[in-house]
């Protein structure tokens, strides 16, 4: 190349890059659907309840920590799940002195810690759904691998003695993936007549307000394998869908490398931030989400549909993806399209520990997801309206504004590589409030709401203040999302 060659392949090269492209948000249709003012919930792990190694960490709990309780209150309501691998390896012992559990339990739930749990929920205004143990314990010497209730009456007749917040309860977590877990297969058959076991247990523990009965928690996170045992869900409904006042699953996009330490490049599931905010892994839920829906429609017509567990990244998280602005991006994204399917709870794993928790436990220093879920609280309200981008890079959704008295809030979230200019629906172009969030990379820890860095000042909330717009339009930066409130009253949500 000469130089006026060069130079003019340097102006391309910029020009491309000030690349603004327009986006147009319209309405899809006029139907609402409603979620559940706790949609937005979060999960502590079983092993973090008890004590025992939690992604290559061993304590318990602290549930007393006031900067815990203090930023866990800004999310209620919502829904506390205990769950996780080591829930099917707990025994519970509700009297005495703590004592080694019996063979071929692992670990011990004590009243203490029961206790400790059910003063938090009352203190940030929670409620419980809590994982039974499904494992091999209460299924050891049992004909046919059946489930016997004797322990888990102990942990629910104390629970109910104590009036612990309990909304539900569930009974074994990933039984789909029992194989890998604990060595052995539980057909979806017997779960369901283990099922009908607990119910008839509820039925007796509980004479007023009986908690909801929840499962069966099946897993679609083995790449390419989904569900690993095809239909094993549909069998399971077949067999007690009547009874189910909930059906949940779990899903993850991508795996980090304490999944598969041995296949470190296992493409295209190892996270990076870069496969992170891909629509491809954006839409890589769609296909499992129908399949859920479509045999719960069926089989479970009454029961609510939950997402169970999800985090960006299974196995505890991924250093600078899970803990990054590449996750928000996914959290976001994945927070609206469940609401629009009409999902009735998301469970976030986990609310702190791991390298995917809203919170560092070792700090208790929130996570750019924290933010992001504060944003969701605050902003987007329980009905759900039907808009759409003409551009698949704007991934938008659209609720009645929380307590907004008649507005709308849009999430909108762009992924793709260029600035877009986004152009509402006429009746709502004017003044608007705006929440734009960037950060300076994916990888980056903080989150930049407005311009300003979302982090704690003296232990305390930041204000998470909008600006203000007049415009018809609303730029959004590439790798970035914002969530808009024009003044416009929308009769759906007057």
């Amino acid at each position: 190349l000469n130089m006026r060659q060069g130079i003019l392949l340097l102006l391309v090269v910029a020009i491309a890059s000030l690349k603004v492209e327009s986006v147009q948000i319209s309405l899809v249709d006029n139907h609402t659907h409603t979620i559940r003012p706790e949609y937005l919930s979060v999960s502590i792990d079983a092993s973090q309840l008890v004590g025992v190694s939690f992604w290559n960490s061993t304590y318990t709990f602290d549930w007393n920590r006031p900067k815990l309780q203090y930023l866990s209150k800004f999310l209620a309501p919502a829904v506390l799940r205990i769950g996780g691998t080591d829930a099917d390896r707990v025994f519970y012992q509700m009297v005495g002195k703590k004592k080694d559990p019996p063979y071929p339990y692992e670990s011990v739930l004590t009243s203490e810690i029961v206790n400790n749990l059910c003063n938090f929920l009352d203190t940030v205004g929670y409620s419980l759904v809590f994982g039974i143990n499904g494992g091999d314990g209460p299924r050891y010497e049992q004909p046919h691998m059946g489930w016997n209730p004797d322990n888990a009456i102990e942990l629910i007749s104390y629970m109910n003695k104590i009036q612990c917040n309990i909304l539900g309860y569930e009974l074994s977590n990933e039984p789909n993936l029992f194989v890998f877990n604990f060595y052995e297969y539980i057909s979806p058959v017997t779960l369901a007549n283990d099922f009908h076991t607990l119910n008839k247990v509820l039925d007796n523990e509980y004479k007023e307000k009986k908690p909801l009965l929840i499962g069966n928690d099946v897993a679609f996170q083995i790449p390419v394998l989904g569900e690993v045992f095809p239909n094993y869900l549909r069998d399971f409904l077949q067999g007690c869908g009547d009874i189910l006042d909930a059906v949940t699953w779990h899903f993850y996009p991508l795996i980090s490398v304490r999944c598969f330490s041995y296949f470190p490049d296992l493409d295209p599931w190892y996270a990076t931030p870069e496969k992170m905010v891909q629509i491809s892994t954006l839409d890589e839920i769609q296909p499992f989400e129908e399949l859920v829906h479509t045999v719960s429609d069926k089989f479970a017509p009454k029961a609510e549909i939950w997402m169970g567990e999800s985090a960006s990244v299974s196995c505890g998280g991924q250093i600078n993806v899970s803990n990054a602005f590449a996750s928000s991006i996914w959290y976001a994204d994945e927070l609206g399209y469940l609401a629009k399917v009409g999902e009735q709870l998301f469970v976030r794993q986990v609310l702190s520990g791991g390298t995917y928790g809203l919170l560092d436990d070792s700090t208790l220093n929130p996570r750019p997801d924290y933010f992001v879920a504060l944003l969701w609280k605050n902003l987007m309200g329980e009905t759900v309206l039907n808009f759409e981008s003409d551009d698949p890079d704007v991934r938008t959704y659209a609720h009645c504004t929380k307590n907004g008295k008649g507005t709308v809030s849009f999430l909108m979230i762009n992924v793709g590589y260029h600035e877009k200019i986004i152009h509402l629906p006429k009746e709502f172009q004017g003044t608007h409030k705006k929440y734009m969030v960037t950060a300076d990379t994916l990888t980056s820890h903080e989150l930049i709401l407005n311009g300003i860095t979302m982090k704690l000042q003296n232990d305390k909330l930041p204000k998470m203040e909008p600006e203000m717009g007049t415009s018809g339009f609303i730029k959004l930066e590439h790798m970035s999302f914002g969530i808009i409130i024009p003044e416009y009253i929308y009769q759906p949500c007057a």
